[in-house]
């Protein structure tokens, strides 16, 4: 009885593995963004099954350290649907957008827009929510993430087609300019700081 259930098991997996083997020779492939001496960046595409896949479609960004292995996710694109407790027709759906990256030698930036909403019953799509906006700035050696930026834009419904272009010291995002001194930002002056 156990061998039968054994064998009958291993019957019925074998055309699913077939199957997972052509979905996952199907997906598209990560790319390296950066290789520098003890480091490498790659950008995963998203699931080609996600949810919203035809509208979030952004990578994940990951880092790796090369001496040791370690690997963290820098930025990711994902979304998330959940059931607000204590109403139960009403759904929380939260998007995230790596849109586009650009790096130079010292730093990575990423373009990244989230988008949060409650709704009744699940009819949602991203597009039609307000997004905000932020550049994300992480050191290229250790993938540590050193500031987060809000960002404003004349209209979150219309991005440009290469919304993040480097500059000297810095990068340019929808028309601001953000320069660094390391990893300092140096313009525009942050807020924390006395005005002389």
């Amino acid at each position: 009885m156990i061998i039968t259930t054994f064998v009958a098991a291993i019957v019925l997996a074998l055309p699913q593995r077939e199957g997972m083997e052509e979905r996952k020779n199907s997906q598209p492939t990560a790319q390296v963004v950066a290789k520098g001496k003890d480091y490498m960046i790659h950008a995963v595409p998203s699931p080609i099954g996600s949810p919203f896949n035809a509208l979030i479609q952004g990578p994940t960004l990951l880092h790796t350290k090369i001496s040791t292995g370690e690997m963290k996710v820098l930025a990711r694109t994902h979304t998330s649907v959940s059931i607000m407790p204590m109403g139960i027709d009403r759904v929380h759906y939260h998007a995230t957008e790596v849109i586009a990256h650009v790096m130079d030698k010292e730093r990575l930036y990423v373009l990244r827009s989230v988008v949060e909403s409650t709704q009744l019953g699940h009819a949602w799509s991203p597009t039609r929510e307000p997004r905000r906006f932020a550049l994300l700035v992480f050191r290229v050696e250790d993938g540590q993430l050193v500031h987060t930026l809000p960002l404003k834009t004349p209209d979150p419904k219309v991005i440009p087609k290469e919304p993040l272009r480097l500059r000297e010291k810095g990068v340019e995002v929808f028309g601001a300019r953000f320069e660094f001194e390391g990893m300092e930002l140096i313009r525009p002056a942050p807020q924390n700081k006395k005005q002389k």
